[in-house]
Order: structure tokens, then C-alpha cells, then sequence
């Protein structure tokens, strides 16, 4: 799991590389043991990509989570570059074009799909969103 979210962060940085020292942001909530286990998932990040991730700390209700995020996609800050995100919020960033497809990424990084939950690929598809998630090995 946590190779999977590794590769995943880095693919992202890898499609927004910049010149100076890389900084991410990443926006996160949750109970105190989930953000433990952030922390440690970001250092590890950090220590093979040196890539500095900073952690935008969201409220543990999820709903406190979407509005957060929504507020700060409707004003186009620059923050965060990632997030997480639930399932049910896919058809509403999606159609607010706040997501990104990353099939041309996993072709480049020969990053197959099986590394990512059905649950949420099946989501992008069943919702018939302009995003694709037919790529495969």
C-alpha cells in the first residue's frame, strides 16, 4: 500500500517538476493515527525523491474536508497539489475539471492500473466522467 502511494505522489511531482527545490503540498485529514501514518509515508516520500512535501492539515469530518477543498479549488490557489479525496466527491471535482488524468504518466512510468483501488476506478466509470481509466498493462 504504501509503494502504491509513494508512486502516486510521485508521478504527480513528476508531471509539475520545477527548477528550484520541489515542494508539495499535500492535503490531509483524519484521526490522529491516520496522520501518523501520513507522516511516516512523507518521510520515506521525502528521503527517496527529495521532494519536500508540506502537510495542509484538513478537519477529520469529511464533509469539513470537501467544503475545505472546494473553497480552495473555486479560488485557484496553488495549494494543495494533492489531495485526498472520497469516492462520492468524483463526479464534483471531476466536472469542475480539478482532477487529473494521469494515463499518459503510467504509460511513461510503466505505472499499471492494478495499483490503484477498483473501487475508485470503477467510481470514475460508473459515473461516466470524462477522465480515463482504461489504461492497462
Amino acid at each position: 500500500m504504501r509503494k502504491i502511494i509513494l508512486i502516486s505522489i510521485f508521478l504527480f511531482v513528476s508531471i509539475n517538476c520545477i527548477k528550484e527545490k520541489p515542494l508539495l503540498s499535500l492535503a490531509i485529514g483524519g484521526a490522529p493515527n491516520e496522520i501518523a501514518y501520513w507522516k511516516k509515508i512523507i518521510k520515506e516520500f521525502e528521503d527517496e525523491t527529495n521532494i519536500k512535501v508540506n502537510i495542509l492539515r484538513q478537519p477529520t469530518d469529511t464533509e469539513q474536508r470537501r467544503q475545505g477543498l472546494v473553497i480552495a479549488l473555486k479560488a485557484r490557489k496553488k495549494d494543495p497539489d494533492v489531495f485526498l479525496m472520497d469516492v462520492v466527491w468524483v463526479a464534483q471535482f471531476a466536472a469542475s475539471n480539478w482532477l487529473l488524468a494521469l494515463d499518459n504518466y503510467m504509460k511513461r512510468d510503466s505505472f499499471g492500473r492494478e495499483n490503484f483501488f477498483s473501487s475508485a476506478i470503477n467510481q470514475f466509470n460508473k459515473n461516466r466522467i470524462n477522465i480515463k481509466t482504461s489504461y492497462k498493462d
